[in-house]
């Protein structure tokens, strides 16, 4: 039978069972495998309707030890009809309903029991010596067909899985996140995978059949008596450190770690050389740059001045310690570094510190005081965390304070000293301060009524000599009688000064608007026949005594009146802004006024402004800062092309 070699095993059986029952001119051909017993099934057949089909599966499946071993003995079994055919298999149900013989004979593969080969014939047969002797030669064709079946497609199979091994290996090669080469024997490259061939500067198929000078010749000094070392020996070289030029970038350099093995053969003989090459370049750079940084971190906390700096683990065991401030207590880092807290320092030092540790060791950073060797040290406890937020360890920090608890010390000694001191001399100041305004309230007493008499007697002699005297003179007992009136008014202020310091402060809400109309019309009689103008905003209600208030807006209108005395209209502007729960109120007029300096010099005691608007006796300037201030206020002197007086009040 010719067959075909691209044919499958199946389709070879199929064709060999319908030929085979055409050669046999028999009506239906089966194949049984059985002699395996984990694969016992019908392999192929023709010529059967289904019905028939199922019921020689299930007379298979009984499995007839009898008949089985005949045919693994090589004997072929002959039932010349249907009866014949339903006594040997009688306890199968529904056995084929044959209308004529049947041939078993047995099917070998190489050398090896295979199944059986069946035959149904249309008619019965008493199958003499050629009939059997034709079936057997037809058997052993059928066995020959079966036995290069199954070597066509063990060879198929085979270069499947060839085919799926170099494709799993390509990928391999390929897909590896390093690089990959293979060179034989004669170190020329067969096999190399994108990565060396970046390295080398060529296209990975230009690498194939190049030497090692030709395809890398950067690195080829290098590489050669290595490879050729592991061709010698047939150990694998691991962990080599390669150094070459970089192709892509002149002058600049680039390094690799390689391993060199060998490629052995079925024998165990070394066919050629595998290498594996994984670039090191970034990495060394970077552990350089740790180096570099590590030691500039190292020479910094060497260098830590009057203080030291230490990191310690879950079991308070120092890993690293550093910093000038270990001398001054006599430690040295490889002293502390593999240490435990308590191996170290006594138990009140240990004891002292161990809470600020486990605190910080559980992500609480604490600062503390600790005093060791006669000296005393500020201590920052703080964890030392992961990039996931973990506690790795605890980082402690210490600081000299020996020499600023010493500063704080003699400070709080001083302080407490001139404390003493100023609080004596306050008392001493109160004592002084209560004698002069005794003093000064007994002066202007005994005063007040002399210089009244005086202002009196001089107003009798005016009248008694007025017409005996001439123009001189009475000019001169004018001047007399003016400064004995000015005498009678700086006693009044002497006094009303001494009062205010004694009168109680009362805190009632004083609706500004109402206290400056108030003293308008205190001042209007004073005001007759002179032109003024007044310009008041709507003003905010403060907080304060009324009747002290009311002598401050009195003192402060009549001073600008005073100023403007010599305008043809003296124009008088009262303005209010607040904020802050305080209320800022401006006085200004329309005079050219004094200076800054010189207006500041208006709130001195005694000090009085030039003018003429009799209002009877006034508080003074100076009285009127002592007030502002009793309300928690200020008041001072502004210049805005004129002289603004300013004072500030609580708002009620």
């Amino acid at each position: 039978m010719a067959l075909s070699a691209a044919a499958s095993r199946q389709e070879i059986l199929t064709a060999l069972a319908e030929r085979g029952a055409q050669a046999a001119g028999a009506h239906a051909c089966l194949v049984h495998r059985h002699a395996a017993p984990v694969d016992r099934r019908i392999v192929t057949h023709h010529g059967y309707p289904p019905g028939q089909v199922e019921a020689y599966v299930k007379a298979h499946e009984a499995r007839f030890p009898a008949f089985e071993d005949r045919l693994e003995r090589g004997e072929p079994i002959f039932l010349p009809d249907a009866g014949t055919v339903r006594a040997a298999f009688p306890s199968v149900p529904g056995t084929p309903d044959v209308p004529g013989a049947v041939a078993i004979l047995p099917l070998r593969t190489h050398g090896r029991p295979f199944g059986s080969l069946t035959f149904s014939f249309p008619h019965p047969s008493a199958f003499d010596e050629a009939e059997r002797a034709f079936l057997g030669a037809l058997a052993g064709s059928f066995q020959q067909a079966l036995t290069r079946a199954e070597v066509v497609e063990a060879e198929r199979q085979a270069r499947h899985e060839l085919s799926a091994a170099t494709a799993i290996i390509d990928a391999f090669v390929r897909e590896a996140p390093v690089g990959l080469a293979l060179l034989d024997r004669s170190l020329r490259y067969v096999r190399v995978n994108d990565l060396i061939a970046q390295v080398n500067g060529h296209d990975a198929e230009r690498h194939a059949g190049r030497t090692v000078e030709e395809a890398s010749p950067h690195v080829a000094a290098l590489v050669r008596p290595q490879f050729e070392e592991v061709l010698r020996t047939g150990r694998t070289l691991r962990d080599v450190r390669l150094e070459g030029r970089d192709p892509d970038h002149t002058g600049a350099r680039r390094t690799w770690r390689a391993t060199h093995f060998p490629v052995r053969g079925g024998a165990g003989e070394v066919l050629g050389v595998g290498t594996l090459v994984v670039e090191t370049t970034e990495q060394e750079r970077a552990q350089e740059a740790l180096r570099a940084s590590e030691a500039r971190l190292r020479s910094l906390i060497d260098h830590f001045p009057h203080g030291a700096v230490v990191l310690f683990d879950h079991d308070l065991r120092y890993l690293f310690a550093g910093g000038q401030g270990l001398a001054d207590v006599n430690l040295r880092p490889e002293t502390l570094v593999g240490s435990t807290l308590t191996e170290l320092f006594p138990g009140e030092i240990a004891g002292r510190l161990e809470g600020p540790y486990r605190d910080a060791l559980a992500g609480h950073p604490t600062t503390t005081e600790v005093s060791f060797a006669g000296r005393v040290f500020l201590a920052r406890v703080a964890p030392v965390r992961g990039e996931d937020g973990a506690v790795l360890a605890g980082l402690l920090i210490t600081q000299d304070i020996t020499d600023l608890k010493t500063a704080e010390d003699s400070l709080r000694r001083l302080n407490a000293t001139l404390n003493t001191t100023v609080e004596e001399r306050t008392r001493h100041l109160q004592d002084l301060h209560a004698e002069l305004r005794a003093y000064t309230a007994a002066m202007s007493r005994d005063l007040q009524e002399p210089a009244r008499r005086i202002e009196a007697f001089l107003g009798l002699l005016a009248r008694r000599l007025d017409e005996t005297l001439d123009e001189r003179s009475r000019g001169y007992l004018t001047m007399v009688q003016n400064e004995a009136r000015r005498v009678g008014d700086l006693v009044t202020q002497l006094l009303n000064l001494s009062l205010l310091e004694r009168r109680e402060l009362r805190q009632d809400a004083v609706p500004l608007n109402v206290l400056v109309t108030q003293v308008r019309s205190d001042l209007a009689p004073g005001l007759a026949g002179r032109a003024v103008e007044w310009a008041v905003e709507d003003l905010p209600v403060v907080r304060g005594d009324a009747l002290m208030l009311r002598q401050v807006f009195a003192e402060l209108f009549a001073g600008a009146l005073d100023a403007a005395h010599h305008e043809r209209v003296a124009v008088i502007e009262v303005s209010a802004e607040t904020g802050g729960g305080t209320a800022t109120v401006r006085v200004r007029d329309n005079a050219a006024g004094p200076g800054l300096g010189e207006a500041e010099a208006l709130f001195e005691v005694g000090a009085r402004a030039p003018g003429e608007v009799g209002v009877g006796a006034r508080v003074g300037l100076a009285n009127v800062r002592r007030i502002v201030e009793r309300h928690g206020g200020r008041v001072w002197v502004e210049d805005a092309g004129g002289v603004v007086f300013a004072l500030t009040l609580p708002l009620a």
